[in-house]
């Protein structure tokens, strides 16, 4: 394991998305670490830029001074209501940067966001492959196993079980635009497979398409 890179934790932006795209892509490719087979394109990771945004959920990036090293965002668990306070994240570092801290940055900061926003539990879907790096990271962030789902994936010639672990958070008090925004969404618990949204039915929505299949009120945004 390298040295631990200096790198800035923050809101992503539209300038950004070309650099998220290639980081996923390489996964998408090269592992089982997602299960999607194609990668998404800009397009796709700017509509869920918007959704993130109006459901009041921290998409972020982690900006060194070669660029973006990776990004993390936290996405609805499931659509049904009752599931509102739940999120399910994804963090990617850039392939030939991972080992030197970044994953544990940005994991630090959508942690803290998400409490911020009024999720109450964090879910992780980790693929089981021969790398345990993802695991262990979430285990030293407070995360616990909370299950595990036996080959549940197939890609590259072979079943993946999935592992489950999930975190509890602390409440912070939200702003009266977000109890409003919740409100008016009765599911910024969103679509039940976050990695789909655009990359499968929902592809080619625009934003207020996005907003009006989740049951949002197009004025819902921050």
């Amino acid at each position: 394991m390298g040295r631990d890179l200096n790198a800035l934790v923050r809101p992503v932006t539209v300038a950004d998305l070309d650099a998220v795209a290639a980081i996923f892509a390489w996964y998408v490719e090269h592992t089982v670490t997602t299960f999607e087979e194609t990668p998404r394109p800009v397009r796709e990771w700017d509509e869920l830029r918007v959704l993130l945004s109006d459901l009041g959920l921290p998409f972020l990036v982690a900006e060194s001074d070669d660029g973006i090293a990776g990004y993390a965002y936290a996405s609805p668990w499931r659509r049904k209501s009752g599931y509102r306070h739940t999120v399910e994240n994804s963090v990617f570092v850039a392939h030939h940067l991972t080992g030197q801290g970044i994953g544990r940055l940005l994991l630090t900061e959508l942690l803290s966001s998400c409490s911020a926003s009024g999720a109450r539990q964090v879910i992780a879907v980790i693929a089981d492959s021969d790398d345990p790096a993802s695991a262990a990271l979430h285990a030293a962030l407070g995360f616990t196993e909370a299950g595990r789902l036996a080959q549940v994936g197939y890609k590259h010639g072979r079943s993946i079980d999935t592992l489950l672990m999930q975190r509890w958070l602390p409440q912070q008090p939200r702003s009266p635009a977000q109890v409003e925004c919740v409100a008016d969404s009765a599911s910024w618990a969103g679509v039940a497979d976050s990695a789909s949204w655009a990359g499968s039915s929902c592809a080619g929505f625009s934003s207020t398409g996005f907003r009006t299949a989740l049951g949002l009120s197009p004025g819902c945004s921050r």
